[in-house]
């Protein structure tokens, strides 16, 4: 199957892109990154995550890096250690002697190591028989050899066999900058992998169909979703022209319809019929998103029988994609020009009034951001499964910018939950934290009676206005949209639970979500 990323790599970025505009589909289904892009500058990792909608949400990716060394030269060892600490403050070197205790550390250890740095001379196997291992239960993991016994005979065969980087010692004062290097390279290669599959993954288990066309209209990908809607494997679509599973008058239609609406606003979603490979026609319903390179990323689900009301759904829904065009378009690509253009004038001018234009830039940005999750979700849910609160949790605490402040998790539970909306309901509660309770704050998320709570110990919020908080518009905070705990309301009340604020056992504010359907273990 045709692999829908590229994979680019420049001088001091790497660059991972799901072949789509940051204007993926708008058809809240989806919930899936973008664009990644992993980019080293002075040392500092960074992850810049392009949301659906053109959010930019900027990540510190890692604050520590754990390598094992293997090497029973402890002289050596130790000095390679020392060096790469004082390259790299993030580094934790942990060392071992011989393969045996390289491969127990690894299968024990609680904290994941990020790198296994090996010389080839071991007391009780060669570092070519660790690297077997590794591969076989370890794939992911970057394996560099970093040895004195240099040839390339070793180095060809260590290539074959999937080693990361070959790198030989050389007893020169560059060899542990190189080796440095070398480390962050691997890891940071080996997190956008591990990225990628992740998404691909997420699009395989899709329940809506998926595909991705060029811009002559050919199917690049597929996912299974979409090949069954057609009653064909995804191998007997991929290559072939998209109006082979569409009935004439259709093709027509796109023509003359659907098109001019793509290219005046790069997106169109609404009925249609599709055909399978054997000539039934079927409806479905389709969204689609023409990319900046020309092709197309179409998402479709049939029409059931629930659909009864599709034309009344129809006109509401392509109101609702009116809306989100101009909000998305009309309003984000002024603004984005406008925030450009304050930043340069910022560093050319040092103005305490510029500051706070771009501030009120700023705001308007989350404003639209919030104003298009309502739009796009609002009070739905779409795909319930078995979810840890724990595990959504941190999660969502790896999308919120805070050094000062730290997150505690109390709770095993595994509940009910439409995913993607679980973590956004973490996601506004861990900010709406952040916001109020100040640098420092502490943040919990436990259980409580027929449900779980997020509760922090920064100021309470009176009894007055515990209600209130949950209305559209309503902020106490000077820079807050008020939008973002009425997105928690409504994703409590798109799965039927009950949402209650009221005061921690820390005298902070605590948000209770209860009447959750919790998963026997």
């Amino acid at each position: 199957m045709t692999d829908p990323f590229a994979f680019q790599r420049f001088d001091d970025e790497y660059e991972l892109i799901f072949l789509a505009s940051p204007r993926l589909v708008p058809d809240p289904d989806m919930c899936l990154p973008a664009k990644f892009v992993l980019h080293r500058s002075q040392k500092v990792v960074n992850a810049y995550l392009l949301e659906p909608e053109g959010r930019l949400v900027v990540h510190q990716l890692m604050t520590s890096i754990r390598i094992l060394y293997v090497d029973d030269n402890n002289e050596h060892r130790d000095l390679v250690a020392d060096a790469l600490v004082q390259f790299d403050e993030r580094f934790d070197v942990i060392l071992e002697r011989g393969a045996s205790d390289a491969i127990d550390r690894l299968a024990a250890d609680d904290e994941a190591i990020h790198c296994l740095i090996s010389e080839y001379e071991l007391p009780d196997q060669t570092g070519l028989e660790l690297l077997a291992t590794v591969r076989e239960e370890f794939p992911q993991l970057p394996f560099i050899l970093f040895t004195g016994v240099g040839s390339e005979a070793l180095a060809s065969e260590a290539i074959s066999m999937g080693v990361t980087e070959y790198l030989p010692k050389r007893y020169e004062e560059t060899q542990h900058e190189r080796l440095g290097n070398r480390i962050l390279d691997a890891v940071s290669q080996s997190r956008i992998e591990q990225d990628r599959d992740r998404v691909y993954e997420a699009l395989e288990a899709a329940t809506q169909g998926i595909s991705i066309l060029d811009a002559d209209g050919r199917y690049r990908y597929v996912n299974d979703a979409f090949a069954d809607l057609y009653n064909c494997t995804p191998e007997e679509i991929l290559g072939e022209h998209w109006t082979g599973l569409y009935p004439e008058p259709e093709v027509t239609r796109f023509q003359q319809e659907v098109r001019p609406r793509l290219d005046e606003t790069d997106m169109w979603m609404g009925r249609c019929r599709g055909m399978t490979v054997d000539g039934t026609i079927f409806p479905e319903r389709a969204s689609v998103t023409q990319l900046d390179t020309g092709g197309y990323v179409c998402v479709v689900r049939p029409v059931t029988e629930l659909d009864g009301n599709e034309p009344t759904l129809e006109q509401q829904n392509e109101q609702l994609d009116r809306f989100v065009s101009v909000v998305s378009h009309d309003l984000r690509n002024p603004l984005n020009v406008a925030i450009g253009r304050t930043e340069l004038l910022q560093n050319e001018y040092d103005s305490e009034h510029l500051t706070e234009a771009q501030q009120a830039l700023d705001r308007m940005a989350e404003l639209i951001d919030d104003l298009l999750t309502l739009a796009r979700n609002g009070q739905r849910v779409d795909d319930i499964s078995p979810a840890s609160l724990a595990a959504n949790a941190k999660t969502s605490w790896q999308h919120i910018c805070s050094d000062d402040s730290t997150l505690v998790i109390d709770t095993d539970l595994v509940i009910r939950a439409d995913r993607c909306r679980l973590q956004q309901l973490f996601e506004n509660l861990l900010q709406n934290a952040i916001d109020h309770g100040g640098d420092g704050v502490t943040i919990t998320v436990g259980s409580c009676e027929d449900g779980f709570y997020v509760a922090d110990d920064g100021p309470s919020i009176p009894e007055d206005r515990r209600e209130k908080i949950f209305e559209a518009g309503y902020s106490t905070h000077m820079n807050g949209t008020g939008i973002g705990l009425s997105i928690v309301a409504d994703i409590a009340t798109a799965h039927g639970w009950k949402l209650k604020a009221t005061e921690s056992a820390a005298g902070g504010a605590r948000f209770e979500i209860t009447g959750v359907e919790i998963v026997d273990r």
